[in-house]
């Protein structure tokens, strides 16, 4: 859906609009998690790069740009596949019950289903 919203622009600028997306989807800004959005604009172009000219370069760029930004996230203590399943406009509820968020993803505390116990 993001990436709809962005064709027929330049390519830099479809590249920031998307980064601009996904960070405000996630619920992350430039100062409280610093070099993130260097590694989330760097994997962009390599995706916008490897759609427009698929190539064995531009896949092993998109590769390293991918493994890179799975870094950047464990770092911050969650992964790039959780944040996939937190985003606003595709999340699915039972994910959170399989694995929380963290706190700052959503703004409270979150208790796995297994955890729960069943209702009365």
């Amino acid at each position: 859906m993001t990436a709809e919203k962005a064709k027929g622009r330049l390519r830099a600028e479809a590249v920031a609009f998307v980064v601009r997306e996904w960070m405000n989807a996630w619920r992350l800004d430039d100062s409280g998690y610093p070099g993130l959005k260097a590694e989330m604009l760097t994997f962009t172009d390599a995706v916008r790069a490897y759609v427009d000219e698929p190539d064995a370069g531009r896949d092993a760029q998109l590769r390293a740009a991918t493994a890179s930004l799975e870094r950047a996230f464990e770092r911050l203590g969650t992964t790039l596949a959780d944040q996939m399943a937190w985003r606003s406009e595709c999340r699915h509820g039972w994910w959170n019950m399989v694995c929380p968020p963290p706190v700052e993803a959503t703004g409270k505390s979150a208790v796995p289903f297994w955890d729960m116990g069943c209702p009365e």
